[in-house]
């Protein structure tokens, strides 16, 4: 199985489309974003 490798563009992408949101609102918003945050930063490149 391939490893996933994101990039600091991930990681933009990630935090740019909760700007657009308004931001992390609710729990459950930042459970969300955490868990992709946790995915993205151990692979970036």
């Amino acid at each position: 199985q391939p490893l996933i490798r994101y990039t600091k563009a991930d990681m933009r992408e990630l935090v740019n489309s909760y700007i657009k949101k308004g931001g992390i609102k609710t729990l459950e918003d930042f459970k969300v974003f955490r868990t992709k945050f946790d995915s993205i930063t151990p692979h970036q490149l």
